[in-house]
């Protein structure tokens, strides 16, 4: 089974800084939490956060 988890990013570049530098804002429309990102890393970990899912969140299978 699917569960679509759709996410809002905004990013504002300041091309005038040396170098380039960014920033922006990561949302999780699901359940409407952000959070301020200024580093890729904090993007994807905030998607990660929202996307693991764990043995518990898998349907049961029967062994055959």
């Amino acid at each position: 089974m699917r569960h679509l988890i759709t996410f809002i990013v905004r990013l504002w570049v300041d091309a005038q800084a040396v170098p380039p530098a960014w920033e922006g804002q990561v949302e999780c429309v699901t359940n409407g939490e952000h959070k301020h990102i200024r580093m890729p890393e904090e993007l994807l970990q905030f998607i990660a956060t929202h996307t693991i899912t764990t043995s518990a969140d898998r349907p049961q299978t029967k062994d055959k």
